[in-house]
């Protein structure tokens, strides 16, 4: 994600070159939730991601203020890119339900309870909706499993 989009096609092709094995990356995802990389949420005054200039502008609580790249990919641009250099076998979204409908103790009440049953059903909407194209790019994180074509 934090690469300049021009980057990322020769950086893939030298991870295919170096690669004997399986490829693994996670990249931050553009439906994805807010972050600011380098702290909780809650240490930003402001945050704002351009997705045009591929840059997220952070204000934190402080004062401190900081310009990072910050690319988000689809899941169609991600499977592009790898697939040039990689025989992808996966690519998957991850979080997409617990990061947005977990029980979160520092904000629901105690009494709302059956948290075993919340995760299990969340777990279980995860597995079916992680690759549908409906939904995956709306998760927090894409995660591509690949093979490097030269092997």
């Amino acid at each position: 994600n934090h690469l300049p989009r021009e980057r990322i096609p020769d950086t893939l092709a030298e991870l295919a070159r170096l690669t004997d094995g399986p490829f693994v990356t996670s990249v931050r995802a553009a439906g994805s939730t807010p972050t600011i990389y380098v702290a909780s949420l809650d240490h930003a005054r402001s945050f704002q991601q351009d997705h045009r200039r591929d840059e997220c502008d952070i204000e934190l609580a402080n004062g401190r203020r900081m310009i990072l790249h910050s690319h988000l990919f689809t899941a169609k641009e991600l499977h592009r890119l790898a697939a040039v250099h990689f025989e992808v076998e996966s690519l998957r979204g991850l979080d997409l339900f617990h990061s947005r409908f977990a029980c979160d103790p520092r904000w629901n009440p105690a009494s709302l309870g059956g948290i075993a049953a919340v995760t299990s059903e969340l777990e279980e909407l995860e597995e079916v909706y992680a690759s549908d194209v409906r939904f995956i790019d709306r998760a927090t994180h894409l995660l591509l499993v690949g093979r490097s074509r030269r092997t």
